[in-house]
């Protein structure tokens, strides 16, 4: 059939590449679990709540393995969201009365429950709470297979590499099917900025998202092309786009090659402009891969994960101690910053009495949950403080926006200190405090905030969004997000500006820290470092290692004077 009946498709480009394989396609409604009534309602519930416990230690596993495939930390993070919806009361409580009024089977319990839940998600007007419809589904699902013994390899017979396309894209299918068999992934629905998309991309897999009604005139089991770049999908190719794809598909090798060479060298400026590279992490293991990817040391260590995984609802001071301790030994004496907790939208998973609140990102952060809850910041000081003695440990503090909230946390390290000393605990004598600047007020008063601390990190996702209004969860704000914003950049030069007025180093963490069409802004305005995923190290690097003086100067003035900058 090749060459003698070329058929196109376009739908929306959710993550670059390009690949060629056979199209695998999926069913569009899977089958539901079958309905019985039980006879022991108490045994099935101790059934149901079995597989739940067992699903929420996969998904956690499941973080982990993503990580180690390349993912990023911020998509990863899908299955802890997806686990902690298995915690939900709510959730809980309506599987548990399906089964004990009702006398419904686990697997049928849950079913429903998830498609009850799914649909109420779909009905609130908010894109965030909107998007975990999906989760809660996948998540269910995973609960489902568990309880029928169903779970299974739906390629095991799949000989060829081929093109996965699905109704939906669910992160479940980017995690769990095997990647020597599955190039690229096309999908009915789903949007660029749902968890699975963002897990493919971060992840290196293409994908063609919203295809609508096209979807329904793919043909199974013949040749398919994704351009993950453009959103276009070819079947039947003729030659002529074979060689062209096949030409962009060499090109991407190369690339991907040249990227491997750079990861022992000195991150360096043709001018001689050095810029450190660190890592963001969730968990200790991560700091050795990262080192491995060329890391200078753990910008960001995100403490919610350990949070998460905790058997407790909070962590114990000797559980959050040896994390810490493990991830100094694994940076082998490069340094680590520990974000203090914040939380963002899942605070109230560490703080039960936060409360509904309609913008959980204008909500309660940080310093204001942990002056509501002292005893928890001090539990976290007190690790990171034990841990100091193994290596250059910095405690970040998170969403300040005045010197009193930095005053605060200093009263608090040294009451910890204080009770640290006289318990007889080593503390290394090099403690350092930063910050993060990720709201315009902290921007604006960035001369004042350094007086007070060692380093500054500045966090370009929210600041972002506080800057443009314009919320990082929403689809329907994803212009916004297009391009790197001119004022964002400006604001992050003032920054760098101000701070060295009082001699404290800047680094630059988020989605912009590991775009290489910015390198030679930050080397312009002379960022200290910048902290990004492990698997983004190798491609900045090479970026900044081919950047002259001038090179450097032309991308800051283009930066500067763009509205949205578009191409670099």
């Amino acid at each position: 059939m090749e060459g003698t009946l070329l058929i196109t498709f376009q739908g929306i480009g959710a993550s670059f590449g390009v690949a060629d394989g056979t199209l695998f396609l999926v069913a569009s409604k899977e089958k539901e679990p079958k309905r019985y009534e039980v006879n022991n309602p108490k045994d099935e519930w101790k059934r149901a709540n079995d597989a739940i416990e067992k699903a929420k230690s996969e998904l956690f596993a499941m973080h982990n393995e993503a990580l180690v495939q390349g993912a990023d930390e911020d998509a990863a993070n899908v299955f802890d969201i997806q686990a902690m919806m298995l915690s939900d009361p709510d959730f809980l409580e309506t599987i548990k009365a399906l089964i004990e009024t009702d006398k419904l089977c686990a697997e049928y319990a849950v079913h429903k429950t998830s498609i009850s839940f799914s649909e109420q998600l779909k009905l609130i007007d908010d894109d965030y709470m909107q998007k975990r419809a999906d989760d809660v589904l996948d998540a269910s699902k995973r609960v489902c297979d568990i309880l029928t013994k169903s779970q299974s390899d739906m390629l095991r017979h799949v000989k060829t590499r081929v093109v996965f396309a699905v109704d939906t894209l669910l992160p479940s299918h980017v995690m769990l099917l095997d990647k020597s068999k599955v190039c690229a992934f096309i999908a009915k629905h789903s949007s660029p900025g749902c968890h699975a998309a963002i897990l493919a991309r971060s992840m290196g897999l293409p994908v063609v998202c919203a295809l609508g009604a096209d979807f329904d005139k793919l043909i199974p089991d013949i040749r398919t092309l994704v351009d993950g770049d453009t959103g276009g999908v070819v079947q039947s190719p003729d030659v002529h786009t074979v060689s062209e794809f096949a030409a962009k598909m060499l090109n991407q090798v190369k690339a991907d090659h040249s990227l491997g060479s750079v990861r022992g060298l000195p991150c360096v400026t043709l001018g001689g402009n050095v810029i450190k590279l660190e890592a963001n992490i969730s968990m200790p293991s991560e700091a050795k891969k990262a080192m491995a990817n060329g890391a200078e040391g753990v910008g960001l260590f995100r403490s919610e994960l350990l949070y998460l995984t905790s058997p407790d609802a909070v962590p114990a001071e000797d559980a959050l101690y040896e994390a810490y301790r493990d991830a100094l030994l694994a940076a082998n004496k490069h340094h680590v910053y520990v974000r203090l907790l914040d939380g963002d939208e899942n605070k109230h998973l560490f703080y039960p009495d936060t409360g509904y609140e309609e913008n959980p990102a204008l909500g309660m952060h940080a310093v204001a949950l942990a002056q509501r809850h002292p005893d928890v910041l001090l539990t976290q000081l007190r690790a990171m403080m034990r841990a100091s003695v193994y290596g250059e440990l910095g405690i970040l503090v998170p969403m300040v926006t005045s010197v009193d909230e930095i005053r605060f946390i200093k009263e608090y390290i040294n009451t910890a200190h204080a009770q640290l000393i006289k318990e007889s605990y080593a503390v290394a004598a090099n403690l350092q405090l930063g910050i993060i600047i990720e709201t315009p007020a902290a921007a604006m008063i960035t001369d004042i905030l350094a007086s007070e601390v060692d380093f500054i990190t500045i966090g370009t996702n929210d600041l972002t969004q506080y800057m443009l209004a314009a919320d990082r969860q929403s689809d329907l704000m994803t212009n916004a997000y297009a391009a790197p914003s001119a004022a964002v950049l400006r604001m992050v030069a003032h920054i760098v500006s101000a701070a060295k007025v009082e001699c404290v180093p800047v680094s630059v963490c988020g989605e912009y820290a590991s775009m290489p069409q910015l390198a030679g802004y930050f080397a312009h305005i002379e960022v200290d470092a910048l902290s990004m995923s492990p698997s983004k190290i190798p491609a900045m690097k090479k970026a900044i290692r081919a950047l002259d003086a001038r090179m450097c100067k032309e991308e800051y003035e283009k930066a500067v004077q763009a509205s949205v900058i578009t191409k670099l």
